[in-house]
């Protein structure tokens, strides 16, 4: 295993890991639950929409299907990326994943995350080199 595919490993380890500290969020939890329910996003955001006259209900479910296409849309460009060859179309995808995982963080968190992920994705960019693979291997390591 070369330096490349051994940092490689090393970074998309770290962004996995990245992805669960902040889903965790030990430090949230330590509240009150009604506060910390307030704070995702993924609830706030429908509250603050609906106070624009939109029902609650529709706001709820016009947010959680754009979260999911583009949890859809960033899972099929880092599977692009990766039969490609081109690590940068496979970053785009990470991070719009996880831009659609950071909607069920607390808002500081899913900041810092973003933050987290992109550094680690720039740094995965800059300094490893993806080679092509064949499509249903893609898949699977994706």
């Amino acid at each position: 295993m070369t330096r490349s595919a051994r940092l490689a490993v090393v970074l998309e380890t770290a962004i996995v890991l990245t992805i669960a500290l902040c889903l965790w969020t030990p430090w949230d939890r330590a509240g009150d639950a009604t506060s910390s329910s307030v704070n995702m996003l993924w609830l706030s955001l429908p509250m603050m929409l609906s106070h624009h006259g939109m029902a609650l209900v529709y706001v709820t479910n016009t947010v959680t299907i754009c979260t999911l296409m583009i949890s859809a849309l960033g899972a099929l460009l880092a599977i692009l990326g990766r039969v490609r060859g081109q690590s940068v179309v496979w970053a785009v995808g990470i991070f719009l994943f996880a831009c659609s995982v950071a909607i069920l963080m607390p808002v500081w968190t899913a900041v810092g995350f973003l933050g987290a992920a992109l550094l680690l994705l720039a740094l995965r960019v800059r300094f490893t080199a993806m080679q092509p693979m064949r499509p249903l291997a893609a898949v699977l390591r994706e």
